[in-house]
């Protein structure tokens, strides 16, 4: 299945560069990517991480909160809920330098409930799981006291940057498993904090999605167990594949081996014939 997962991912890709281009719909004849949604190649061309990328790290990418802020982000992910905490101010401070300066949670939680009301706050994308916050909270505040004791247990000022697997390990926290924290290290990633990461062409986290499918990329029953070890190599397999013209255009941007490990999670999903994510990719404007 390596020539069907490489045809996936260059057809995602030509749906970006038809839009782009302003050309009308359908962007692409493959009737799953036409009728459901499958996240970009590149992950900074998704539309939550160019709002991360140009409203929060780029602007604090040469300084040390840049960690904070892309953590509390990435625990929300959704971009309503960050223009709340990092773009809306009371009295000329937002509730992000409000948080910084104080450790107390009170601001964030008002100002997300007065732009966000009624919600949705958080993103479904990710598995969130607050139960370690403490009993009977709604999702927002297990969220908001998950990220109060992330900063009583870590010193966010002295992170472990030596490599993105090295952070990923060094951010964790009994609601961040190494999914999210991997999320994390992979868009401090384009920062001071860790852009000269040694790994960042030999390592990525592979999730269950990830490992789905490269069950299916390899031939193996979907929920065959694999060792990280393992999946580690066969994404670098696809890395090294993927800087030959037969695989993926040079003329394109080239891809690290976080872009396997992403593709590899669509492509698990594309391989099942559906995303939980309908999409109307046939009417024109």
């Amino acid at each position: 299945m390596i020539d069907k997962f490489f045809a996936y991912a260059r057809e995602r890709y030509r749906i970006r560069l038809n839009r782009n281009a302003g050309l009308p719909k359908p962007w692409t004849q493959d009737p799953l990517l036409q009728r459901f949604s499958f996240t970009e190649v590149f992950r900074e061309d998704d539309r939550t991480t160019a709002w991360l990328r140009e409203n929060v790290r780029e602007p604090l990418r040469d300084s040390a909160r840049v960690l904070p802020a892309v953590l509390i982000f990435r625990w929300f992910n959704r971009v309503k809920t960050g223009e709340a905490i990092f773009l809306h101010k009371r009295k000329g401070v937002s509730a992000f330098d409000h948080f910084m300066h104080t450790s107390n949670i009170d601001v964030m939680r008002r100002s997300i409930k007065d732009h966000c009301d009624p919600g949705p706050y958080i993103t479904g994308a990710y598995t969130i799981n607050t139960r370690s916050a403490g009993l009977n909270l709604t999702k927002l505040d297990g969220v908001l006291r998950q990220i109060e004791m992330w900063f009583n247990t870590h010193n966010w000022r002295r992170p472990d940057t030596s490599s993105l697997e090295a952070f990923s390990v060094w951010c964790k926290s009994p609601a961040l498993g190494m999914f999210m924290t991997d999320q994390i290290a992979t868009d401090l990633r384009w920062t001071s904090l860790l852009e000269n990461a040694p790994d960042k062409m030999t390592w990525a986290n592979p999730g269950p999605g990830c490992a789905m499918g490269l069950n299916f990329v390899f031939g193996r029953f979907p929920t065959h167990k694999v060792s990280d070890t393992q999946m580690i190599a066969e994404m670098r397999g696809l890395l090294a594949l993927s800087q030959s013209d037969e695989f993926w255009p040079s003329k394109w941007p080239p891809w690290e081996l976080h872009e396997v490990e992403n593709c590899c999670c669509e492509f698990s999903k594309y391989s099942r014939g559906h995303t939980r994510r309908r999409y109307n990719g046939l009417e024109g404007y």
